[in-house]
């Protein structure tokens, strides 16, 4: 999703190239664009550079790629804690002012699109967030956030697609069909009150993973069983599943799995 508002501020620091404020479509997420000229004749730099080359600090010269681009976590204001300030989650490199410039238009026009985690891995390793095991970057994100959220929505009718086959093969079909409309009206009463972004993953992963095995099983032995209505049950469920719902307020589930993960602070609310 793109920006809510892109705001560039001018300077007088004459090592500063530009310098911009993204606010995410997420509340209370912004995002401070820097570029800035190093410079390479400072002690800090000249150190760096002679731990990278292993030469004596005094015969080092100035390096390459003087201008850098960081992305880094800030309030509205474009202010930065210490501890994101040392932590950014982007960084570009160029060797002159013209790429400077044009690489920070650029860093903005992703950024602002949600396509920032489209650029090549070694530039946003660090722009990502880690759930279950598995990284995500932001555009990756927010479309498990979206999906994760329907699901939670409605989740017993969710997690019905690989059990609710099974139970048609023991009982006759009305009973699972009424439990399961009864456990979904009773979810609807705590989805908002709770959230578990491990359990929905590992269920969204359980039901992709057994959905089908259990459908076919199921169905195979209800239709050469002469259970017919069951059987034709069985085989359609992973559709007829998404039917089966209570209408939901999605941008708040939403909201809540963002502030679990990590993706907005705890305050951010719709």
């Amino acid at each position: 999703m793109r920006a809510r508002w892109v705001e560039h501020h001018e300077t007088d620091d004459p090592l500063t190239v530009a310098t911009t404020i993204v606010a995410a479509w997420l509340p209370t997420r912004y995002y401070f664009v820097v570029t800035v000229q190093m410079d390479p004749s400072s002690p800090g730099m000249r150190l760096a550079r002679s731990v990278q080359t292993g030469k004596h600090y005094e015969e080092v010269g100035p390096g390459p790629d003087p201008f850098v681009t960081a992305v880094l976590k800030c309030d509205k204001h474009g202010w930065v804690k210490d501890r994101d300030l040392h932590n950014p989650l982007y960084e570009r490199r160029y060797a002159d002012i013209a790429l400077a410039k044009a690489g920070h238009k650029e860093t903005v026009d992703l950024l602002s699109e949600g396509r920032l985690g489209t650029a090549p891995r070694s530039t946003v390793a660090r722009f990502s967030w880690r759930i279950t095991g598995i990284e995500f970057t932001e555009p990756e994100l927010r479309r498990w956030l979206r999906l994760r959220a329907i699901e939670w929505a409605n989740w017993p009718a969710f997690i019905s697609q690989p059990l609710l086959p099974v139970l048609l093969v023991f009982f006759s079909w009305p009973y699972p069909l009424a439990g399961l409309i009864a456990a979904d009206v009773l979810w609807a009463l705590v989805r908002y009150s709770w959230v578990s972004p491990r359990l929905a993953s590992l269920a969204a992963l359980a039901v992709a993973w057994l959905k089908w095995p259990s459908v076919v099983g199921s169905a195979m032995y209800l239709l050469a069983h002469r259970s017919y209505a069951a059987g034709v049950i069985a085989v359609l469920w992973p559709l007829l599943a998404g039917f089966v719902r209570v209408p939901a307020q999605l941008g708040k589930i939403e909201l809540m799995l963002a502030k679990k993960v990590g993706y907005v602070d705890q305050s951010a609310q719709l």
